[in-house]
């Protein structure tokens, strides 16, 4: 569920997450899990204001993750699922 030094960008709609790659110094979400794998998250959009974490599904075949959020911050309310 967890990995060290795994971390993508990615974008999003809805419940999957499209990976785009390794941020600097470190490893791609594919070289750390199998298809299938539950994998943990922590998410930040791009103006830096939602915040959402969770635990999702990896899926090798398109290399990215289906989400399963259990907290999110929208810049003024938690809410935990």
């Amino acid at each position: 569920m967890f990995a060290n030094f795994t971390e993508e960008t990615c974008t999003g709609t809805g419940a999957t997450l499209a990976l785009a790659g390794a941020t600097s110094g470190n490893i791609q979400f594919s070289k750390s899990f199998a298809d299938g794998d539950l994998v943990s998250y922590a998410l930040e959009d791009s103006a830096g204001i939602i915040l959402v974490a969770g635990i999702g599904t990896y899926v090798a075949a398109t290399d990215d993750i289906t989400r399963n959020d259990t907290w999110s911050w929208n810049g003024t309310v938690v809410d935990k699922n």
